[in-house]
């Protein structure tokens, strides 16, 4: 539920912020309205968990899990145009490789944090996962675009709407088909088969999530400033090399 809210927080201005760029002040504008719009909707979002726990779920979800999952997401408003604003400038490579860092760094905290207290329920793990990422991760950023030096001073706030209300829709419509055969299973079955199905899952597309790392996001950054004549072309190519490359090694 949290992740789709985060969807209509986010509004598609990560895309359009690294599409069109914007100042540095504006950032800080657009987090100011993306936080009352948090602030606005998020009881609402947490009312509306609630009831589904109590009317429709069969088991009962910890009280924290869902107060640290809300605070996580309120936690990346401060992460999505920072990030965003450093990627749009050039900066792809260090904003990848700090959140390298501090992921690992919070595994390896929390794997060491298992071992001494193993008879800590695990979700209490979880909802430490949920909140220190963003919170380190958007507090390195913010740090990092305090010493930067942009050189882009004009604030297109009206491209930045029109592109973001074009990716919200779609992030919707992509939100649902991925999620739903997990929605599906949560409504017939217990939360341990969910949870292992989910699992299974991300294993079995982990490999496209790390060649996405390499090729896809970076194709996206570069691609957002191409003109559309020259996206489908490259997409063309792209399709046909990979056709090819099938035909030949089917035995």
């Amino acid at each position: 539920i949290f992740s789709f809210f985060d969807i209509f927080v986010e509004g598609g201005l990560q895309s359009a912020i690294i599409k069109h760029n914007t100042t540095t002040q504006n950032i800080f504008e657009i987090q100011k309205r993306r936080l009352r719009f948090w602030l606005c909707w998020s009881p609402l979002v947490l009312i509306c968990l609630f009831l589904i726990e109590i009317f429709i779920l069969e088991y009962s979800i910890p009280v924290l899990i869902i107060v640290a999952y809300a605070f996580g997401s309120f936690f990346k408003i401060f992460q999505y145009f920072v990030e965003s604003k450093l990627i749009s400038d050039g900066r792809y490579i260090l904003t990848e490789s700090i959140g390298f860092i501090v992921t690992a760094g919070i595994y390896i905290a929390l794997i060491i944090g298992i071992n001494m207290n193993s008879s800590v329920p695990g979700y209490y793990f979880l909802c430490i996962l949920a909140l220190m990422y963003p919170l380190i991760y958007s507090a390195v950023l913010h740090f990092v675009l305090s010493r930067h030096q942009s050189d882009f001073e004009i604030a297109n706030n009206e491209k930045l709407h029109t592109f973001s209300n074009s990716i919200l829709r779609s992030s919707v419509i992509e939100y649902f088909g991925s999620k739903l055969d997990e929605i599906s299973i949560a409504l017939v079955l217990n939360p341990n088969v969910l949870g292992l199905y989910s699992k299974i899952k991300e294993l079995v597309i982990m490999l496209g999530t790390f060649s996405s790392k390499i090729i896809c996001r970076p194709w996206f950054y570069l691609s957002s400033r191409f003109e559309s004549k020259s996206v489908f072309l490259i997409w063309a190519l792209s399709l046909l090399i990979s056709i090819i490359l099938v035909i030949f090694s089917v035995p």
